[in-house]
């Protein structure tokens, strides 16, 4: 066998252990249970040890949220001012609080979830709408974050909260 051919086959197999050594080295999942009921210990490893910040990148939260065993509690909007108004790039779902009066990021147990397309918040056609017709809790749909947070204060993880993300694709979750 020529030596041009003996290279193009060791450079094939080495190309070959090298793909299937990355495409299965990824951790397998963990339940709640097998991490002894501890959310911090079920969190860290499935977000943090099991895989990296894309492993939910361009599902939705609905399917984030359908995989875990654990349910959030609370929640945070992050927000980011832009030259067409406010935006909401992600949020925070807290699954523990240790402090009565509201959650942190530092104390509780808790994902930031960044989603691949910002939500608006705000801006001026936003307000307007509002002046004329304010957002009242129990509609049906939320066209906005303004509209969503005025009439549902952020703090507790709520059906409504769900349902205006919901259908949003992640761009990465960070425990």
């Amino acid at each position: 066998m020529p030596i041009i051919m003996k290279k193009t086959i060791i450079l094939a197999i080495s190309f070959l252990c090298v793909f299937a050594q990355t495409s299965f080295s990824q951790k397998p999942y963990r339940s709640i249970k097998e991490c002894g009921n501890d959310t911090a210990k079920y969190l860290r490893y499935n977000f943090k040890e099991r895989g990296n910040e894309s492993l939910y990148q361009g599902k939705t939260l609905a399917q984030l949220l359908s995989d875990l065993d654990i349910k959030p509690i609370g929640m945070q909007r992050c927000m980011l001012n832009a030259d067409t108004g406010i935006n909401i790039t992600g949020i925070i779902l807290f699954f523990t609080q240790i402090n009565k009066s509201g959650f942190s990021e530092l104390r509780d147990e808790s994902l930031t979830i960044f989603w691949e397309t910002p939500i608006i918040f705000d801006n001026a056609e936003i307000r307007t709408r509002a002046k004329l017709s304010p957002p009242v809790k129990g509609s049906k749909k939320y066209n906005s974050g303004y509209e969503l947070f005025t009439a549902y204060p952020q703090q507790e993880w709520i059906p409504q909260f769900y349902d205006f993300f919901k259908d949003h694709k992640i761009k990465a979750v960070r425990y």
